[in-house]
């Protein structure tokens, strides 16, 4: 039987707008849950029997195409209904002349009978004869592109976001974290509303919860962090809002004890509990040989002794003006919400309170959240933009896909403006990667990830 060769063409380049969000990436190196659109689209095609192969239409395919029709495929258009792209690679296979397949007026892809119709012709594909199709997205559409985007919630273990052009619903078998979430909004005092997307019609049934929200077509800033699409200038935009909300949050004093007791609970006792967690793991010896391959630390258990250390050393040099803040309690890239144009910010998936008590945290944890995104590169951890490597020295090492030092340099600034001591935030942003240990278990290499990285941020601390 013939089968079908799909050519990835990602020549089309994207709109201003859109550039606006993935920097300069083509639609083809897009990252979508974590996945370049042309590995999403390869493994959507490679799972069809008729497909012998799926090619750059840069890379060298021709001696690879003998006997095989071709189907050329733009990237900009994202496969939406399988069974429909199904139909048309099909189609290809029996393709006798070239024919255009075109959704909302737009060629989406073009088939070949044979490489050398494509050729011959590859430049009169207009004059082709024509076939319409549904199966596509049309990601060159600036707001279909930001719908697409914008709906690649990574909403891990128990939440299912859904909705329309207006409104996002968010629903979970936990109905209590829901209820949280829903009835942190209706608790804040008047003047910190306008930071935060309003949840409405929450709802409660055997199954679990679901509260609604205003769809807000901009994206969060971990998409645009990790595609470079954020200058310094508008950084320090961002930066300039979020100085705003953290001096807004409204604070009450505590006694000194109250308040070393909140600072234990986030930074020691809850670190404590979740190593725990994680050793009951099967991975858990995996991770702490690893660890140890790493040369870093002998172990998980001595990293955490480490931090411990540097903990006791560090806050027990400081005094603590004892106030406790309302704080987002989340405030990573992911759950910020910005437009550049019209420098406005929402914030999102707070970590929710039952009561007026429940609000309050200490006023330096919405800043570690801050630097794990900035400083600690978590959303490129979440995207799958990290490598462990084995060095010469037969050491495992980290390796990063950014370049963050000058946002780094500047949240530095912004850390002096807030009269916030950096070497204490680094401190808490590795707290924050060795508490997430267990709560992303389900992806290995990216717990092993979050171990290292909290590994060389307490050896910076150590050196500085």
């Amino acid at each position: 039987m013939k089968k079908t060769i799909v050519l990835y063409d990602d020549s089309r380049i994207p709109d201003r707008m859109i550039r606006n969000i993935t920097g300069n990436k083509s639609f083809g190196d897009t990252i979508y849950k974590r996945i370049p659109l042309r590995e999403r689209t390869r493994a959507v095609a490679m799972q069809y029997p008729v497909c012998a192969g799926f090619y750059d239409l840069t890379e060298e395919w021709t001696e690879k195409s003998a006997g095989f029709a071709l189907l050329r495929l733009y990237s900009n258009m994202a496969i939406r209904d399988e069974d429909a792209f199904d139909v048309l690679i099909e189609k290809s296979v029996y393709a006798k002349e070239c024919y255009q397949i075109v959704q909302d007026g737009e060629i989406a892809a073009v088939i070949y009978p044979d490489a050398d119709s494509f050729y011959r012709l590859k430049d009169h594909e207009q004059e082709f004869q024509m076939i319409r199709s549904n199966a596509f997205l049309n990601l060159a559409e600036v707001p279909a592109f930001r719908q697409f985007i914008t709906g690649g919630f990574d909403a891990r273990f128990f939440n299912e976001l859904s909705g329309d052009a207006y409104t996002v619903i968010k629903k979970s078998t936990n109905a209590e974290k829901l209820r949280r979430e829903y009835t942190f909004f209706h608790l804040l005092p008047d003047e910190m509303k306008m930071w935060f997307a309003m949840p409405f019609d929450f709802r409660e049934t055997s199954e679990g919860a679901s509260y609604s929200m205003e769809r807000y077509h901009m994206t969060d800033l971990a998409i645009r962090y990790v595609h470079g699409a954020i200058s310094t200038e508008e950084f320090r935009e961002i930066l300039e809002k979020l100085h705003r909300f953290l001096i807004s949050r409204k604070g009450k004093q505590v006694t000194p004890e109250q308040y070393s007791e909140c600072m234990r609970e986030l930074y020691v006792d809850k670190v404590r509990r979740r190593l725990n967690e994680l050793k009951k793991s099967p991975l858990y010896g995996k991770l702490n040989d690893l660890l140890r391959a790493s040369g870093m630390y002998d172990g998980i258990d001595a990293l955490y002794a480490e931090y411990s250390r540097l903990y006791e050393k560090i806050t027990g040099a400081m005094k603590f003006d004892p106030v406790l803040v309302i704080g987002h309690g989340d405030l990573c890239f992911s759950n910020i919400l910005y437009s550049h144009e019209a420098s406005f910010m929402k914030l999102i998936d707070p970590k929710g309170a039952l009561t007026e008590e429940e609000l309050y945290t200490d006023p330096f944890y919405d800043v570690a959240k801050l630097s794990h995104s900035i400083c600690g590169a978590y959303d490129f951890f979440n995207s799958d933009l990290f490598e462990i490597c084995l060095n010469d020295d037969l050491h495992f090492r980290l390796r990063v896909d950014c370049d963050n030092a000058e946002y780094v340099r500047m949240f530095g600034e912004f850390l002096d403006r807030l009269h916030m001591d950096r070497k204490l935030i680094r401190l808490y942003e590795a707290s924050l990667f060795l508490s997430m240990l267990p709560l992303h278990i389900d992806r290995e290499k990216k717990v092993m990830g979050f171990l290292l990285n909290a590994a060389g941020i307490l050896k910076e601390i150590e050196h500085e």
